[in-house]
This record gives C-alpha cells, structure tokens and sequence, in this order.
C-alpha cells in the first residue's frame, strides 16, 4: 500500500478529466505525435499537488481555471522545446553539408 503523504490529491485527481480534454483543446492536432498529452496532465496535477496548499479556500471553478492556467504553460514549454528541437537539427544539418566534401 502506498504512503498516505505520497498518493495524489483526490481533490485534484477530480480533474483530471478535465485536463485530457482541455490538452487536446490546447494542441494542434499536427503536434500530437511530437507531445505526450498524458504526460502533459500528469505534470500539471504534479505541479499542482506540490502548491496545494494555494487552492485552501477556493471552489472548483477557481481550481479548473488555476489547473487550465498550469497546463497552457505546460504546453506552450513543451511546444518550445520541439521547435528549439527542430531548429538546433537544421542548424546541424546545414553545417554537415557545407563541410562534406563533394567528390
């Protein structure tokens, strides 16, 4: 049996639904094989176990649209890096054919 301390909230495994779905909102469905929209929610609930004790107070709403928040940014990183990605595999490319030499 796992530690008490160190199960998810269930307060927040509620949403987890929600996520899924607002991940595939948030994404072009082109990019879908590049990100991991599962991976996606699971570190948006992560960040949120670990600044739970912010939410003390709120209702579900003001939960969904901090949780909504959280995961846009999640993406948009993760987004950032693919195409960082992409451009430092061009740049590389490019430099490898300038420097081979024709025969």
């Amino acid at each position: 049996m796992a530690h008490p301390a160190m199960e998810p909230d269930k307060d927040l495994e509620q949403f987890r639904i929600f996520l899924a779905f607002q991940v595939r909102k948030l994404v072009d469905p082109r990019l879908g094989n590049q990100l991991d929209l599962s991976g996606l929610v699971n570190q948006t609930l992560l960040e949120a176990w670990k600044a739970l004790d912010r939410t003390a107070g709120w209702d579900d709403g003001q939960k969904a649209a901090w949780l909504r928040r959280m995961l846009a940014n999640n993406v948009r990183d993760e987004i950032d890096r693919v195409h960082a990605a992409r451009r430092d595999a061009r740049r590389t490319w490019a430099i490898r054919c300038a420097t081979t030499p024709t025969i």
